[in-house]
């Protein structure tokens, strides 16, 4: 009677364990597949962010992500070659970084501050606080940079602008939080 008692309380302990596995291996694909989509919406939603800040027809060139709801995002603009690196954070945009095609340094000066900040503002029309300074370029020997900064409603800038030609090299806009 006991080795027939025995015998039950194995064959359903078995029987239970393998309902559990089989039940455990049904669903975790589920929660993956679950996981991935969310991971692919979230990305995508990072994607579309940047977008809306980057001029129209720019061309995507790729997003990663830097952890749990941080991507960098990259675009080219085809008409002026500046790539566009977008920070997004936890669903909104943190900083873009503009690399211009243009290298910033100059030893010819034929732009005036003033013509500086007469870019800034055709760029972007409602920016205020234009600060801009004559410096040597960091980058190169002998070659002088103009460094604006300036504000708008949406960011802080910091731009390097050729003072020959009055192009941007590189421009950093840090968005208010």
């Amino acid at each position: 009677m006991k080795i027939s008692k025995l015998l039950i309380a194995v064959v359903t302990g078995c029987t239970l364990a393998f309902s559990v596995t089989a039940m455990a291996a049904t669903h975790a694909p589920t929660t993956k597949a679950a996981t991935i989509q969310s991971s692919i919406t979230a990305k995508q939603a990072a994607i579309d962010l940047a977008k809306a800040e980057v001029p129209a027809g720019s061309n995507f060139f790729g997003a990663k992500s830097k952890g749990m709801g941080e991507y960098k995002v990259l675009f080219q603009d085809p008409a002026t070659l500046d790539y566009y690196e977008v920070d997004i954070e936890n669903g909104r945009i943190d900083e873009i970084e503009i690399k211009g095609s243009d290298f910033p340094g100059s030893v010819t000066i034929n732009k005036t501050p003033e013509d500086v900040k007469a870019k800034i503002l055709e760029t972007y029309p409602d920016a205020t606080n234009i600060v801009v300074t004559k410096e040597d370029d960091p980058k190169a020997k002998n070659l002088m940079i103009y460094k604006a900064k300036f504000t708008t409603p949406k960011f802080t800038g910091e731009a390097q602008l050729n003072p020959a030609t009055c192009l941007y090299g590189h421009r950093e806009l840090k968005y208010k939080k």
